[in-house]
């Protein structure tokens, strides 16, 4: 486009000359004659303007000028304001519009935000962010500890567990090197004519394991609701003993006399200081009385409560959407990841768990896989949430 009137060339987006306002036409229809006329124009304006001494003109024609132009400029915005408000625009954001010694041109973009308000926000959501993940985890505590004092994870885990094979030291039982408690009970068994296959069918037919999973449950419901469990004391044991006399009797062909039935007894006394040690009666209330507090269903619901909350405080704080799917997606990855990882490797025991017992690290093997199917859906649910805040946070920032 080109000026008719003072022959200055502009861009296709621009309709009106910046120097003297007058209707930009395309460059190929001005001719020579309109050149003549260019010069007469500017003529004219000098002879309109106000008197004038010789040694001034060039200075007041300039200023006279630029005062002409600043009014046809305007009166035409207005008219195209009525014809052509799609052109308004373009035509205002030129930087040249005024070109006034006292004007200076100066271009905002309102999407942009100032570095300080970044790094506010930035700060803001990273400790709203630190707090999800430590409700998130606490909360996951809380629950595995529901898990664990569940009578049905109770029950199978006794089942799953073969206390045979555990070693008898670590029952304070007598042992000789790496006897296990089947070895124990055999040797304590000798001259009675049981074999270890019999133990074991005892082991496996008998209420034994049923006596076990009831009084595990009952020191679960202790730490679940306080109500103190029957005391497992040397009688109690003798009690099962006495219960499954007849079982023992046909697994081993033949009657027990009364001689044999009393060195078990005896044997069992041997069992008073495990069962002291594991009795209620040992367990500081101290810290049962906080960790019940800490498995109970109210702290759950509100941990959970608090980590959502997290969330949506997230979103409240960063305006684009694609940020707070980010700042909610990389903690949920990190602990869904951790859970299914950890889980993982402990169930396979590729992780080596040493705590002081070899008893106490195959009970932790042993727990981790009764309850590893609900860490698994835990952990692979929030970590496919995670993953689909992150995706979402992806496309958003891209098609901004």
């Amino acid at each position: 486009m080109i000026c008719p009137v003072c022959g200055k060339e502009y861009g296709e987006r621009n309709r009106y000359c910046i120097s003297c306002g007058n209707e930009l036409v395309a460059n190929d229809i001005i001719t020579e004659t309109e050149d003549i006329a260019v010069t007469d124009k500017k003529t004219s304006i000098i002879d309109d303007g106000p008197n004038l001494d010789e040694t001034d003109t060039s200075a007041s024609v300039r200023e006279f000028e630029q005062r002409s132009n600043i009014t046809h400029i305007t009166n035409n915005i207005i008219d195209d304001t009525v014809n052509d408000n799609d052109d308004i625009i373009p035509f205002i954001m030129q930087d040249e519009i005024i070109n006034d010694a006292n004007t200076v041109p100066i271009a905002v973009n309102s999407a942009d935000e100032p570095f300080a308000v970044k790094l506010g926000l930035g700060a803001v959501s990273l400790v709203t962010a630190l707090l999800m993940l430590s409700f998130l985890v606490f909360g996951m505590g809380s629950y595995i500890g529901m898990l664990l004092t569940d009578e049905s994870n109770i029950e199978r885990f006794v089942k799953q567990t073969d206390l045979l094979s555990i070693p008898a030291e670590s029952l304070n039982l007598s042992a000789v090197n790496d006897e296990t408690v089947l070895d124990a009970i055999y040797t304590m068994s000798v001259g009675s004519g049981v074999t270890k296959e019999t133990i074991r069918e005892v082991y496996d037919s008998s209420t034994v394991k049923d006596f076990l999973s009831e009084n595990l449950a009952c020191y679960a419901g202790y730490i679940r609701t306080g109500n103190n469990p029957y005391r497992l004391t040397t009688d109690s044991v003798k009690q099962v003993y006495n219960d499954n006399l007849p079982l023992i009797n046909v697994l081993i062909g033949t009657e027990l006399n009364e001689h044999d039935i009393n060195m078990a007894y005896e044997e069992i006394d041997k069992f008073a200081p495990v069962l002291d040690v594991i009795s209620v009666n040992d367990v500081s209330s101290g810290l049962i009385t906080p960790l019940r507090i800490y498995i109970s269903m109210p702290v759950f619901i509100t941990l959970t409560s608090l980590a959502v909350f997290m969330i949506i405080l997230i979103f409240v704080i960063n305006k684009k959407s694609s940020r707070s799917l980010k700042w909610c997606g990389i903690p949920m990855f990190l602990l869904g990841g951790t859970i299914l990882v950890s889980t993982f490797l402990v169930c396979m025991r590729v992780i080596s768990i040493d705590i002081g017992s070899d008893f106490a690290s195959s009970m932790i093997y042993d727990i981790t896989k009764i309850i590893s199917g609900n860490l698994y859906l835990i952990g692979g649910g929030m970590t496919l949430l995670s993953v689909v805040f992150l995706l979402l946070s992806a496309m958003k920032k891209k098609a901004l």
